[in-house]
């Protein structure tokens, strides 16, 4: 990975500005055009590519509307103590501002590489599977729908079926989320031959799977997600989430750790053949109960 020229700091800011706007239902054409810069640099503002002064993020949260204790806390990550580099979200209002800019940066990026344990990554999950998840969690009924659309709609970057310059993806997935029982057995097996589609038939995909002989490998510290930017000045990040808590990690040692930790995998990985027979196994197992 290159070294960042952009920061956490300015992602945060720009996707809190980007919430804002879309909150209230204004185009990016058009909020540039009141804000008096080109769509391109707004863009380039709300994914965090261009820092922003205090007195134009102050400026464009007047023309938003924005008002009161939220004003003050968007104006204060500008200036305030808080490291440039990192951004960790603990609060739902952070969690949402983080789950938006991470679909922007899928969108715009050159690579994502997934590292998974027992549950499939988000990108690859077929949208029964992503039900099952929400279903058993503690998402609202009345939210879970969207929120599966808004998943499945992520992972067009992926998909050379839905968009016509998909992103380069790899994964890691280790053998265990293949034999976890998500939603019952046809749900599981509806899930696995959606992954096998995605490892035999797209050629921008490489999924390849940790065997359980593999033992310990870095990998096996948590699931990660990390992205790398089609715009050089952009920023590369890993991606670490919790139930409670999201991470992004933007440090050039950060950074450096996990494209080791990929290295690690793919030293004790299958093939991408062996692991697509993998799949293909556990696929039999799941409809045979």
């Amino acid at each position: 990975m290159a070294e960042n020229k952009a920061s956490a700091k300015s992602a945060k800011i720009g996707a809190h500005l980007r919430a804002e706007r879309v909150q209230r239902d204004v185009t990016l054409t058009a909020f540039a055009d009141e804000v008096g810069i080109s769509k391109a640099h707004l863009s380039r503002i709300e994914t965090g590519i261009s820092p922003v002064k205090v007195e134009d993020v102050a400026r464009m949260l007047t023309l938003l509307g924005v008002r009161g204790e939220r004003f003050d806390q968007i104006v204060a990550m500008v200036n305030g103590d808080e490291a440039q580099h990192g951004w960790t979200a603990t609060t739902l209002s952070e969690q949402a501002a983080m789950n938006a800019a991470l679909a922007d940066f899928e969108a715009n990026a050159a690579t994502i590489t997934d590292g998974a344990l027992v549950l499939l990554p988000g990108l690859v999950q077929d949208s029964g599977y992503t039900r099952a998840i929400m279903s058993g969690g503690t998402v609202p009924a009345h939210e879970i729908s969207a929120r599966v659309a808004m998943r499945a709609g992520r992972g067009a970057v992926i998909d050379p079926n839905r968009t016509r310059r998909p992103v380069t993806y790899k994964a890691l997935i280790d053998e265990a989320a293949l034999r976890k029982c998500i939603g019952g057995r046809e749900v599981m097996a509806d899930a696995l031959r959606f992954l096998h589609k995605i490892a035999t038939e797209w050629s921008n995909a490489t999924i390849r799977i940790v065997p359980d002989r593999a033992g310990w490998y870095p990998g096996m510290t948590g699931a990660f997600s990390m992205i790398e930017p089609r715009d050089k000045a952009a920023l590369s990040i890993v991606h670490l989430g919790t139930r409670r808590s999201g991470q992004i990690l933007d440090q050039s040692e950060d950074l450096a750790e996990y494209a080791r930790t990929v290295d690690a995998g793919e030293a004790v990985a299958l093939s991408k053949d062996e692991s697509a027979e993998r799949i293909a196994t556990a696929i039999e197992e799941m409809e045979k109960g």
